[in-house]
């Protein structure tokens, strides 16, 4: 069985060290990539936050 809430927690990690790049890549947060990125985050912050208040195996 897959751990969920490890693969989420991996991925928000890896998205966050993503943006912290483009960030200093682009010397804004105005910068498509970099929203882009604060989008994915947000996103995979909301879902693993669901996940482990109601214990549910996939939302969407």
């Amino acid at each position: 069985m897959i751990d969920i809430s490890k693969e989420i927690n991996a991925k928000i990690e890896k998205l966050r060290q993503e943006m912290v790049a483009a960030r200093l890549k682009y010397n804004s947060s105005d910068h498509p990539k970099v929203i882009k990125l604060s989008l994915e985050l947000d996103n995979l912050i909301n879902i693993y936050t669901k996940f482990y208040d109601s214990g549910l195996y996939f939302y969407s």
